[in-house]
């Protein structure tokens, strides 16, 4: 335990380090040109610290204000039409850590704006972290140097969605947390436990998509037991929904509004049940893929897009761990932990 922690702490002092070199590096210098293509723009930005102004260039996002309104107060997203209305767990956690924040923020003469900010890349780096350490023990990595590890975090920093999204108020970097997250708890328990369905109906509180590695987890505890359970998933669908169902029922006890824009807006888990009940065309094009049979086509080019971008950290962290092995067949580094 006491090895984890250090490792966790370590990961975390190096993440901050690899963010305030990003920071400088991205959007302070013109080795580089960012460009985010949609929702995101970098301006120039007035930043309080220690009662004096500093200005930097930082990323600002198109859903930057609905984020902000519940990092300032959380209950505003409750009782009024926010976007994030039903994924309130992500905005939770930045706004009660802001919160612990502010006696110190007030004391330095940070800016309210600058401590939102702070939090927001706090929260993200212990996602990142959590995901690292996991990765290390899906691996069964026993042998690890400290620059090994400083190696690993920056790499890690340098993949597309930590180094641009990290910066920003937005739940992506739940991705990192919750690909791995399936492989990780049946690596510690061959079967679907109750507690690991209850984590992805927590962080479904945060990202719908959870829900695509919540199947891949069941489908990998079926796999490893070679039999379906239909007592057994029946039961794990119920816990899995019960944080999302104590929160709705606050709503329904409250007599408060439902605003789910996924659903309004985006037709989200709903477009597949209106094709088929009145027909006709639904969203196709920049974010959406809601036609049959058109939505094949269009996730695999996604896909290969995918593919295409990260093709070149992928070649390189292979290439990176197949030296890390063979150095420690020819000369085993003991554990630093």
């Amino acid at each position: 335990m006491k090895s984890k922690i250090n490792l966790y702490i370590l990961i975390n002092i190096v993440s901050f380090f690899c963010v305030g070199f990003l920071a400088f590096f991205l959007f302070n210098t013109d080795l580089i040109q960012p460009d985010y293509f949609v929702c995101t723009n970098i301006i120039s930005q007035d930043f309080q610290i220690f009662n004096n102004l500093y200005i930097y260039n930082f990323p600002v996002s198109c859903d930057q204000n609905e984020y902000f309104i519940g990092f300032k107060d959380f209950k505003s997203i409750i009782f009024t039409e926010n976007a994030y209305q039903q994924r309130p767990l992500y905005i939770f956690l930045v706004f009660a850590f802001n919160s612990l924040l502010s006696p110190l923020v007030n004391t330095l003469g940070i800016g309210e704006i600058e401590s939102i900010y702070f939090s927001i890349v706090f929260i993200h780096i212990q996602i990142l972290s959590s995901a690292i350490i996991m990765l290390t023990e899906i691996l069964e990595i026993k042998k690890i140097t400290y620059f090994e590890i400083v190696g690993i975090t920056f790499l890690t920093m340098l993949h597309p969605l930590a180094k641009w999204e990290i910066f920003e108020a937005n739940n992506w970097m739940l991705s990192f947390l919750t690909i791995i997250l399936p492989v990780y708890l049946i690596q510690k328990n061959p079967k679907v436990s109750k507690k690991g369905v209850l984590i992805f109906g927590l962080l479904f509180m945060a990202n719908r998509s959870v829900i695509a590695c919540f199947a891949a987890y069941l489908l990998m505890g079926y796999l490893n037991n070679k039999k379906l359970d239909i007592k057994g998933s029946l039961q794990n669908l119920v816990i899995f929904f019960i944080p999302f169902t104590f929160y709705r029922l606050y709503f329904a006890i409250n007599d408060l509004p439902i605003f789910d824009t996924n659903a309004k807006y985006f037709q989200q888990f709903t477009w597949i049940i209106d094709y088929f009940t009145w027909g006709g065309d639904r969203k196709y094009g920049e974010y959406f893929c809601q036609r049959i049979p058109g939505f094949i086509e269009c996730y695999f080019d996604g896909t290969l897009n995918l593919i295409q971008y990260l093709s070149v950290p992928f070649i390189f962290s292979l290439v990176s761990g197949f030296i890390l092995y063979k150095k420690r067949q020819d000369s085993p580094i003991e554990n630093p932990y």
